[in-house]
């Protein structure tokens, strides 16, 4: 056996190697997409179901104050999750005021940005 042919065999080793290898990936990649599309419809079922009954400003508010809140069991929130925090606890607070005044609480995109704004 000469040089070429000890290097023409240790390629096809490589390049069998690396073959079995994308062959494993691929496989993988099969399986976590068969998961994915397994587990995204629930997802978005549960968020139907949840915002029945219930407006979109409220909605967004009660889901980011309930992710801060997790965030902040797990360490403490930055100055700017601690200004989001307020200004969605005022927007709800907002938004219950008028509920129990009996005026429907329709605020507008420029006002809930103005509210952002003047925190």
């Amino acid at each position: 056996m000469d040089i070429s042919e000890l290097e023409k065999s240790a390629q096809y080793e490589v390049i069998g190697k690396l073959q079995e290898k994308v062959r494993k990936l691929e496989e993988e990649n099969k399986s976590l997409q068969l998961m994915l599309e397994s587990s995204v419809p629930l997802v978005q079922n549960n968020i139907q179901d949840l915002s029945l009954g219930i407006s979109n400003e409220r909605l967004v508010c009660e889901t980011q104050i309930t992710r801060l809140k997790n965030k902040a069991v797990m360490s403490e929130l930055t100055l700017e999750e601690s200004r989001k925090f307020q200004i969605y606890v005022d927007i709800l607070e907002k938004l219950k005021k008028e509920n129990d005044d009996g005026v429907k609480a329709d605020i507008s995109e420029e006002q809930l940005l103005q509210l952002v704004k003047n925190e």
